[in-house]
């Protein structure tokens, strides 16, 4: 069952008559995923270099990344870590 990009209308007569463990595994198998990022993404976000990016995947490891084919790919999870480890505090 696809239900990316659907409005709220087709999400719910798609799930219509859908057993609640069926949704439950539905919930789980979309909070369980995590989205990975490219270092030009997360550079463009940050507005700092893809260089200072690549530094810290390779020269540092502030920032836990994967080669996955030929690219380099970051976890959410290590982005978030990097943030709460850069935060500006007062």
């Amino acid at each position: 069952m696809d239900l990316i990009g659907k409005s709220y209308k087709e999400i719910e007569t798609a799930v219509k008559g859908v057993k609640r463990a069926r949704l439950v595994d539905l919930l789980k198998l979309h909070v369980t995923l995590e989205p990975f990022f490219s270092p030009e993404q997360i550079a463009k976000a940050r507005q700092i270099s893809i260089a200072a990016v690549m530094h810290r995947i390779k020269v540092t490891r502030q920032l836990r990344a994967y080669l996955i084919g030929n690219r380099w790919r970051v976890p959410l999870s290590a982005v978030r870590d990097w943030d709460s480890q850069t935060r500006v505090t007062d």
